[in-house]
């Protein structure tokens, strides 16, 4: 179908409505003056003369008020068809469509171009010339009305591509940064998806395109290999694994500020005192009290900590329940120790017992733009007390970001997951609602929509989203999805389709249905994907291929000098080190400190060591140092005896 659009000057047109309205009013006097010649009492213009003039007049009122244009318009259907009897059955359906056009309700009238079939392909075709001038003049407001489809596109300036617009077929480029609220969810069923999505849009480009920081918290621990891959860290939050996370640090910025900041810093650091404690009090009612001896105990650390000349020793909770003890050897009455007594014991487990990962200075360094927290090991009696530590790190890190005008990602999959457990739900919800003026963007995937809508507080994550992605919903509840988002029939069908990476996206007021598929021979595939059965069957493969024999020539320069392709990619990524330290590395690192190596620095190459055989790249890209410097460390650690050297690789020394 050929729409052929000839503009009409703005002067011809109100010249022709005027010449128009003059030549109905001359009628009009014509026709009251033959009425009176006759003898026939006449006080107005017939109605067909009156309806005329009626219309003229509103045509001119639209040209005029409404700035309406005026074109011509040539409309051409052209059929065609591999077979005759398909043109026959197409040709036969148009005279249907004919057939109704001439009725009295609709007026309009299609004509087939007899002895013009030529002249008519050529003017139809985009290429052609106009050799049909057969047209009818319409103004723009009329004209809408052959306009064949009215689609939504998403196309904003540094935005993120999301997929393919399955109507238009046009990119999906979206500024989350635009919206009124830059949150978003993204629902979709094992399978649908959505990690995909989520390593594509929101790690991958925002990586690529901006310097946005990225916070992933991974209650299923699946986003393990992208951190990897990406050279970001890893913190696999499992007990007894030797990475620990303190809450309590502080900075060499903060140690060496005002006494302003400092008391703005301490005040924070009590409140997150509180919610830790009320946190791991399980079956405990927190009163006021218990809270002012956690404030109290909280500062009188701090106030050590910033006693000191140079910044040696950081607070950690350890260290606040020896203050806690310290308050308890000094009540004097029986109901200050029913107070105490129950914070001290109930720290018991988190300082010395089997879940000290937050009790101790943090030992991997974390100042990458690309953080992960895995959560899958952390015991269900533990959740909330990690999930404070993190958020409270998260919270402190948007608020160094802002200062530098740097916006920070929290990605939060398995969303259900997390608010299934007491009181994650209500500090997600608070993150949502805080975050955004902190320069914050918020991402949650979940499986279905009726777990959203089993939880309150999941209701309300979904009311301060702007952005809503659906994925495949297996069919869900029409009416249940129509209580967070109405959607049309043809939108709600899209959801059932059964297909990996298609489903609609709500963008504020637009709704578009999408497709960000990625088949699984585009090189990507392989590193999004969190299909174990797949990935079974590719080491399978891999095995067996590395297993046959192999021609010298065959050999690919990769493999021919794997030292060097392993420099290339160092390891970054916190996995359960289980360092076996040296009997003599304590008593020669004084003197390494004193070439201006930090205690940090040699524990964490030590720790890297231990975990495997490491080269120069590895400590230079782990400590962020310049390779010169890199040596010197490792050059140092060789005289102290705490490492070996082979062929430059450097381990622990045996």
């Amino acid at each position: 179908m050929t729409l052929d659009f000839a503009p009409v000057q703005q002067e011809v047109i109100n010249d022709k409505l005027v010449a128009m309205h003059m030549n109905n009013e001359r009628e009009i006097n014509d026709e009251i003056e033959q009425k009176r010649q006759a003898g026939q009492i006449v006080t107005s213009p017939s109605y067909t003369k009156k309806k005329r003039r009626d219309e003229i007049e509103e045509y001119i009122e639209m040209v005029d008020a409404n700035d309406e244009k005026g074109v011509f318009l040539n409309l051409l259907v052209v059929l065609t068809a591999p077979v005759k009897e398909g043109v026959e059955l197409l040709q036969e359906r148009m005279e249907e469509v004919c057939a109704i056009g001439r009725s009295d309700k609709v007026g309009a009238f299609l004509e087939p171009c007899d002895f013009r079939q030529l002249k008519a392909l050529n003017t139809a075709l985009p290429i052609g010339g106009r050799q049909v001038d057969y047209m009818r003049f319409f103004l723009t407001s009329s004209l809408v009305a052959f306009n064949p489809y009215h689609a939504q596109d998403i196309l904003e300036p540094g935005g993120k591509m999301l997929g393919i617009n399955k109507t238009t077929g046009r990119y999906l480029i979206a500024n989350r940064k635009l919206l009124p609220n830059p949150h978003g969810i993204i629902v979709g069923y094992s399978g649908s998806g959505k990690s995909m999505l989520i390593k594509l849009t929101e790690i991958s480009q925002t990586l690529l395109g901006s310097e946005d920081d990225i916070i992933v918290l991974d209650p299923q621990n699946e986003f393990e290999d992208i951190c990897r891959e990406y050279q970001g860290v890893y913190f696999d939050l499992t007990p007894k694994s030797g990475i620990y996370l303190n809450g309590f640090e502080v900075t060499q910025e903060v140690f060496s500020g005002s006494k302003e900041l400092k008391a703005e810093f301490v005040a924070k650091q009590c409140e997150y005192a509180k919610g830790l404690v009320q946190a791991i009090m399980k079956n405990i009612l927190v009163t006021q009290e218990h809270d002012s001896v956690v404030s109290r105990c909280t500062e009188q650390m701090f106030a050590q900590v910033f006693a000191q000349k140079r910044l040696k020793k950081q607070p950690t909770l350890l260290w606040l329940r020896e203050e806690i003890g310290k308050e308890l050897e000094q009540v004097r009455h029986a109901h200050d120790e029913a107070i105490i007594r129950p914070i001290y014991n109930s720290l018991e487990e988190y300082t010395t017992g089997s879940c000290d990962m937050l009790a101790h200075p943090t030992n991997i360094k974390f100042q990458n733009r690309l953080v992960g927290f895995g959560m899958c090991n952390v015991p269900e009696n533990n959740w909330e007390a990690v999930m404070d530590t993190v958020l409270h790190y998260l919270s402190t890190r948007m608020d160094y970001n802002k200062k530098l005008q740097k916006a920070t990602h929290l990605v939060v999959d398995e969303a259900q997951v997390v608010s299934e457990k007491p009181g994650s739900a209500d500090m997600l919800n608070n993150a949502v609602i805080t975050f955004r003026k902190f320069g914050g963007i918020v991402t949650l995937a979940m499986q279905n929509v009726v777990a959203a809508l089993a939880n309150k507080k999941m209701v309300e994550l979904f009311q301060n989203c702007s952005y809503k992605c659906f994925l495949d919903q297996g069919g869900v509840d029409a009416q249940s999805l129509a209580e967070i988002q109405p959607l049309s029939e043809r939108e709600f069908r899209a959801l059932g389709t059964g297909k990996p990476g298609e489903g609609v996206i709500v963008w504020n007021k637009k709704v578009v249905l999408f497709n960000a598929r990625i088949e699984k021979d585009n090189i990507l595939y392989e590193k999004y994907s969190t299909n174990f059965h797949e990935k079974a069957q590719r080491k399978e493969r891999d095995s067996a291929r590395s297993t046959s024999p192999v021609r010298k020539e065959n050999v690919t320069k990769s493999e021919e000098e794997p030292e060097r392709w392993e420099e290339r990619v160092p390891l970054q990524v916190a996995y359960k080190p289980e360092p076996e330290m040296p009997q003599n590395w304590q008593e020669e690192k004084p003197d390494v400190l004193q070439q201006g190596w930090g205690e940090q620095e040699w524990e964490t190459v030590l720790q890297l060591a231990a975990f495997a055989p490491i080269r120069l790249g590895d400590v230079t890209a782990l400590l962020e140092i310049a390779p010169e410097e890199a040596q010197r460390l490792l050059d140092a650690m060789l005289q102290a005896g705490a490492l070996e050297e082979k062929e430059g690789w450097y381990q622990i020394a045996k």
